[in-house]
């Protein structure tokens, strides 16, 4: 299978440094989905195929851990987890998906001063800067190790690595204790009143971060939770200092954001608004990736409770069935047309979901997409000259970067 490569362009002093987190997908071709494994799990092949048609999937690392998981949880048949592993990999298709930065690598990057989009783009980190021959700057990202991981999972095939790290992340699963969680806040010395909801867990923590003289203490709480290495505690305590000691959400946007989705939890922990259930902490780390997304889309009751807390307005939270139902009837209707409806539809509609008034899909293409009209404009021959002059260049600037790493002179 091909490696995919994306490369961004970026005007001059744009000022995002090239190790930094990356918006991948400016203009994706549908809405920025999160799926967690349930929804994932309960769609069909054919479900699938118009869930890579019209969406664009965010796939995040705690996905892939759950996915590779399965790889043991059947202990007394190694061949019957496997199945289930390929199965699962098998709808993560390569086509119109992305596979997120981990969320502990963007917050320690926020502390650090690096930009981290939370506009509702799949974020990645690295990437490669390169030149085209006219002078405009880019970004190379290509294939990551996630994505070849996935496409071998596909076919059967799993290294021994991959297979140890599953037997360890399932024993650690088995070991996670939530009643640890609910004394933290009392050795961080933060006072919280208790709460008798979810939504008083939210306006209890926006006063509680509103006040000036517990940032540092703030700061210092994620400091630990993140076990960072030396160096860089000190290189984020300078920076600290440098800014004056401001409000947490100014000085590192995403890693406030990380901080609100951990007190949240440990707040309704505490207060018995959620269980101890030892999965419950690995269904928390969805919502660390929400605002790399425009819709979440879950059958889990703890999903759908804590999202309440942390979507934007311009956000929403998706029960799984409801969109099972919805690719279910699109793959039905698109069944039923013949060869040649099927040739007109794709020539009115191309990758915008025929209009149904009931439809989730619709709904969330008309919230979150340019309306059609806008993409009917034909280009003029002098438009299409450039564009192909544009992506003739950005070709040649990264044939240019294989020959270097190749060791070969242009």
């Amino acid at each position: 299978m091909a490696s995919s490569t994306k490369v961004k362009m970026h005007g001059a002093g744009d000022g995002l440094p090239c190790a930094s987190p990356r918006a991948i997908m400016a203009l994706p071709m549908g809405p920025i989905v999160i799926l967690d494994k349930s929804a994932l799990q309960g769609l069909s092949g054919e479900e699938i195929d118009f869930l890579q048609k019209h969406y664009y999937v965010n796939v995040v690392p705690i996905l892939i851990m759950e996915i590779l998981a399965d790889l043991k949880k059947i202990e007394r048949s190694q061949l019957l987890s496997a199945g289930e592993v390929v199965r699962l990999a098998r709808k993560l298709r390569e086509g119109d998906s992305g596979i997120n930065a981990d969320y502990r690598t963007l917050c320690a990057g926020s502390l650090l001063g690096n930009l981290v989009p939370m506009q509702g783009s799949c974020v990645v980190g690295g990437g490669e800067p390169i030149h085209t021959a006219d002078g405009q700057a880019g970004v190379f990202i290509d294939t990551p190790p996630e994505r070849w991981a996935i496409m071998r999972w596909q076919d059967g095939m799993f290294e021994e690595a991959e297979e140890a790290l599953a037997s360890r992340w399932r024993r650690t699963t088995a070991e996670i204790d939530l009643t640890v969680h609910r004394d933290r806040l009392k050795r961080a010395y933060l006072v919280i009143p208790s709460c008798s909801s979810l939504t008083q867990v939210r306006e209890a923590l926006d006063n509680l971060l509103a006040q000036l003289t517990i940032q540092q203490a703030l700061l210092e709480w994620l400091l630990e939770e993140h076990d960072l290495p030396a160096s860089a505690r000190d290189a984020i305590k300078m920076r600290w200092v440098e800014s004056g000691a401001t409000y947490l959400d100014r000085f590192a946007p995403y890693a406030a954001y990380c901080l609100r989705v951990e007190l949240s939890f440990i707040i309704a922990l505490r207060d018995r608004l959620i269980g101890t259930r030892r999965t419950n902490r690995l269904d928390l780390e969805y919502c660390f990736y929400l605002p790399f997304c425009m819709a979440f889309v879950s059958g889990d009751k703890l999903h759908a409770d804590l999202a309440k807390l942390f979507l934007r307005e311009d956000q929403e939270f998706v029960q799984a069935t409801e969109l099972k139902r919805d690719l279910r009837a699109m793959a039905a209707e698109w069944q039923s047309l013949s060869d040649e409806q099927r040739r007109q539809r794709q020539g009115e509609y191309g990758w915008y979901p025929p209009p149904q008034e009931d439809s989730i899909t619709c709904k969330l293409w008309e919230r979150h997409m340019r309306p059609r009209s806008a993409d009917e404009a034909s280009m003029s021959p002098g438009e299409r000259q450039r564009l192909h002059e544009h992506l003739r260049s950005l070709i040649q600037a990264v044939e240019a970067r294989d020959r270097r790493k190749s060791g070969k002179a242009d």
